[in-house]
């Protein structure tokens, strides 16, 4: 099981570049950070979906966390008060990845899922 928490785009929290996720893309509601080892054992890339049981919802895992994090998802919250309140331990997720290929005919983004459940 994972244990899940939060996160704001504040330096002390993250790199010199706080608004900007590891996947290059900005910061948003909707997005999580993954510990290492999580994104290397389940050979996850950005933009794969993980569903949160706790909060009934898909996340888009756009970054990744320090390397001292273990197993752990982290949401990003732009509101620190709300942040501080997640903190839940043992949690099950479910990891989708996609697989994307482009169709050289019309240039069409198409989802391939595989499931993982964690």
């Amino acid at each position: 099981n994972i244990t899940i928490t939060s996160y704001n785009n504040e330096i002390q929290q993250c790199d010199d570049t706080p608004d900007i996720m590891a996947s290059n893309r900005l910061v948003y509601e909707g997005a999580v950070a993954i510990s290492r080892d999580l994104k290397k054992k389940y050979n996850i890339k950005y933009g794969d979906l993980v569903y949160i049981k706790v909060f009934d919802s898909f996340f888009v895992i756009e970054d990744t966390m320090n390397e001292r994090i273990k197993n752990t998802i982290d949401v990003f919250k732009f509101d620190k008060n709300e942040s501080l309140k997640i903190n839940f331990k043992n949690q099950d997720v479910i990891i989708y990845k996609i697989k994307r290929w482009i169709n050289e005919e019309n240039y069409f983004w198409k989802n391939n899922w595989r499931e993982n459940a964690l």
